[in-house]
């Protein structure tokens, strides 16, 4: 057994020293001291573009949008393509091409695994017998001087080799 030092007090000794429930009692009081900070509002979800590290409550997120860019040609080799101004005779009549729109939908962004990325917006459409229809918000309607369209918002993150959607 060990010599006891000389002028220490020990806990088992009458007289004084700090008791073992003394102690549990202030690590329990550091430990809720040290709980009690201002909890942090942030997004948690690494996908968003937001994304904070430090943050105890999630809230927030913002995700990044799928931004398309249409660079219209109106030079072809067979010279088939419709252009503004364009007159075009059928056996019947003759029509001018004053605009040239197309509404594209469906988008997807497609991984070398086949895996797809989809818009997560989505839109109520009413229809005509007063009920109404859920679907995904990512119509776009392009002109010929219009390049950028934001299609909606996409939850993923990563490399892709395709894009496909529907005219």
């Amino acid at each position: 057994m060990q010599e006891p030092i000389s002028g220490v007090k020990y806990a088992n000794q009458r007289g004084g020293g700090v008791s073992r429930s003394t102690i549990a009692f202030l690590i329990v009081v550091l430990a809720y001291l040290t709980g009690c900070g201002e909890r942090t509002e942030g997004c948690l979800d690494t996908a968003a573009t937001n994304f904070e590290v430090d943050a105890d409550r999630n809230c927030c997120c913002e995700y990044p949008q799928l931004l398309l860019e249409i660079f219209p040609r109106t030079d072809t080799i067979d010279d088939a393509a419709f252009r503004a101004n364009d007159t075009v005779r059928s056996d019947v009549d003759t029509f001018i091409v004053r605009q040239v729109r197309f509404v594209l939908s469906g988008f997807e962004m497609v991984r070398s695994d086949d895996t797809v990325a989809r818009v997560q917006d989505s839109i109520t459409l009413p229809l005509v017998d007063g009920t109404s229809f859920i679907t995904t918000d990512d119509f776009v309607a392009t002109r010929l001087s219009t390049f950028n369209y934001p299609v909606g918002t996409i939850e993923s993150f990563g490399a892709y080799d395709s894009l496909r959607f529907t005219v």
